[in-house]
């Protein structure tokens, strides 16, 4: 869910449909905006307390070379430290198709909830 991502932080993946705008659960994209989120509860004296690290994304390199498009959180390509403390928040798109539909939206909703990544 994306009501409240604040609230909602035990559920931070967010999958957006472009052509409803709606939240589901069955497209061909997904995105992690954990570290938007844990800035938010911060703000709030909370934290969500888990992100993903850098080696969580070991495979992104091969679902790039399989043609899934991953970005970081402006839509630029992932770039994250090779660590093991950096949270990384990032996006993965079946096709390009799907980012250009999908990535104004989803950056869109973001911004409303005061989650942009600036």
């Amino acid at each position: 869910m994306i009501d409240d991502p604040v609230a909602n932080a035990e559920c931070p993946v967010v999958q957006v449909d472009a052509a409803a705008g709606v939240v589901r659960d069955d497209l061909q994209m997904v995105a992690d905006v954990r570290p938007l989120v844990d800035t938010a509860m911060r703000r709030r004296g909370q934290t969500i307390g888990v992100c993903s690290h850098p080696y969580d994304l070991c495979t992104e390199l091969i679902a790039r070379e399989a043609g899934v498009i991953v970005t970081d959180l402006r839509g630029g390509r992932l770039d994250a430290p090779l660590d093991v403390f950096s949270d990384v928040g990032w996006i993965g798109y079946a096709n390009a198709t799907l980012r250009d539909q999908i990535g104004p939206l989803l950056a869109e909703i973001l911004a409303k909830r005061g989650l942009s990544a600036a």
